[in-house]
């Protein structure tokens, strides 16, 4: 039994010290499992345009076209009353404005036209107006957000077709526009020269149909 035990120790010893790489060869032979991680490299996906909106372009300056701007100005007419000062009064077309001419007139009821001054806003109201018209300053910012209204302005023609004292009588509600409406009319400036000073109520209209 002891004979046999040592056979059987000796002949495992020979095996293992006649074939040291038996286990090391199975060890290397064995196949371990591995997986790779499917990395891509993707590019940045390009973000969606912004939705971009086109606005008309609005010209940048200040003068606004004649056509633009219809019955900007209403007709005039000249009177004077018995202490001589003397103003402009508009022709109205509306019931509006025909209260207002009516109210005027109520006033005036004692006036007389100096015919020389008559004549001279007969022969040069339409060249007064176009004047107006041409040099009309409608700030941009009032256009954009469509802002119209009335101003009411008066003012002194000197007798070399100057302007002085040019004021509001009756606010558009819209303090740009008051203040529009007043340099309009310096910008309009000169005149052609009246026979003397005269005192004019002009009504200028901002619109945009």
């Amino acid at each position: 039994m002891f004979l046999f035990s040592i056979i059987l120790h000796g002949g495992i010893f020979l095996f293992f010290a006649f074939n040291p790489d038996t286990h090391q060869k199975k060890e290397a032979g064995e196949t371990k499992p591995f997986s790779l991680v499917n990395i891509v490299l993707l590019e940045p996906e390009e973000p969606a345009p912004a939705s971009l909106t086109v606005f008309q372009d609005i010209q940048t300056e200040e003068y606004i076209p004649l056509d633009e701007i219809p019955e900007i100005l209403q007709e005039a007419a000249f009177v004077e009353n018995d202490t001589g000062s003397s103003s402009v009064i508009p022709a109205e077309n509306d019931s509006k404005s025909a209260n207002m001419g009516a109210a005027r007139d109520t006033s005036t009821q004692n006036t007389v036209n100096t015919a020389v001054r008559k004549a001279y806003l007969d022969r040069n109201l339409k060249d007064i107006q176009r004047r107006i018209r041409d040099r009309l300053i409608y700030p941009s910012q009032a256009r954009r957000a469509g802002i119209r209204g009335t101003v009411e302005l008066s003012f002194i023609m000197l007798i070399n077709g100057s302007v002085r004292d040019v004021q509001v009588l009756t606010s558009s509600g819209q303090e740009m526009l008051d203040i529009a409406a007043i340099e309009t009319i310096y910008a309009a400036a000169p005149f052609r020269p009246p026979p003397e000073e005269m005192k004019l109520i002009i009504p200028i209209t901002y619109s945009l149909k």
